[in-house]
């Protein structure tokens, strides 16, 4: 289940917009619309809405973009990644893309960091929380003086798997 979608240097998006599905203070329809995690109360639904030209559809495009990226293989290492960040300003074009998923697999939290440009993943990193604190499930990073991604790239098992080997 998902929490919050964040998205930043998309299409029309400069700064980071995130959408949220945290439920306010509000008690109204609470057996209908709310379901608990851990601490927080997240809507089953989300309804966007705006004026023409806010955003609606390219938030969508953004969600759909992570999707692809993230469950689709490339079939060629060195092909261009089909994204398009902000255009209308010369510094954000040559900034990386960046996405942030906080979602729910049970009751145990995930968050998903992806940060790319068009020729590379700048960054990635998955994180969970077994309790309060965060523990990483992978993280790589390019490594700009060598313009690679990392060779070794870091992964570490799942914190239930690593309790049980020690």
């Amino acid at each position: 289940m998902i929490h919050e979608f964040a998205v930043e240097n998309f299409l029309s998006f400069k700064e980071e917009q995130i959408l949220s599905f945290e439920a306010t203070a509000s008690k109204a329809f609470e057996n209908f619309y709310v379901v608990k995690k851990g601490n927080f109360r997240l809507l089953k639904i989300c309804l966007l809405y705006g004026a023409n030209g806010s955003g609606k559809t390219n938030l969508l495009k953004a969600l759909a973009q992570l999707k692809q990226l993230t469950t689709v293989a490339s079939s060629h290492k060195d092909a261009h990644i089909p994204i398009i960040p902000f255009l209308l300003d010369e510094e954000s074009k040559t900034q990386p893309t960046r996405f942030r998923l906080s979602f729910f697999v049970g009751d145990t939290r995930y968050i998903y960091l992806l940060a790319l440009t068009r020729t590379h993943i700048v960054k990635e990193k998955l994180s969970f929380y077994p309790g309060t604190q965060p523990a990483i499930l992978f993280h790589r990073q390019y490594d700009a003086e060598s313009r690679q991604q990392p060779s070794n790239l870091e992964l570490k098992l799942d914190y239930r798997q690593r309790k049980r080997q020690f």
